[in-house]
């Protein structure tokens, strides 16, 4: 097998095994983990806006005292919210998101929740981000913008 002893194929000279097209990867995130760490929200958010909308599950955030804590640390911002995405999140409520975004002039977005919260996030800051309707976002063939999502 030559170069290749402990591979158990055959790769024909050119085949995919060898080829790797060109591309260019972007990936601009930022972790900030750990306790105590909610208490850097308001530098993180004083970074990328003033108007944030925050987006939410249900309910455990407001049983869990959370939610409150989160207001008192952004009470210097315009803070709105939305609510009410659940583990099965619909366009409907990326919708309703999207029009609160647009009437009160968002320029952030911040998820507090897991990945059905972080999902809608995303398509709510690409839809206002574009200023276009939620549904057409899956459309969309260039990302032209997106607001700030923490």
């Amino acid at each position: 097998m030559g170069k290749f002893p402990n591979l158990k194929l055959k790769p024909k000279k050119n085949s995919y095994l060898f080829k790797m097209q060109p591309f260019v990867y972007l990936k601009t995130v930022k972790t900030i983990y750990g306790k105590g760490k909610l208490l850097d929200l308001p530098k993180e958010i004083s970074m990328i806006g003033k108007r944030p909308l925050v987006v939410y599950g249900k309910n455990s955030l407001s049983r869990s005292g959370k939610l409150n804590k989160i207001k008192l640390l952004l009470n210097k911002f315009s803070l709105f919210e939305y609510n009410g995405i659940s583990g099965e999140p619909t366009i409907e409520m990326v919708n309703e998101a999207y029009q609160i975004g647009r009437a009160k002039k968002v320029d952030c977005i911040l998820a507090v929740g897991g990945g059905s919260v972080i999902d809608c996030a995303k398509a709510i800051s690409l839809s206002l981000g574009n200023k276009i309707l939620p549904k057409k976002v899956f459309n969309l063939k260039k990302i032209k913008s997106a607001l700030p999502l923490i």
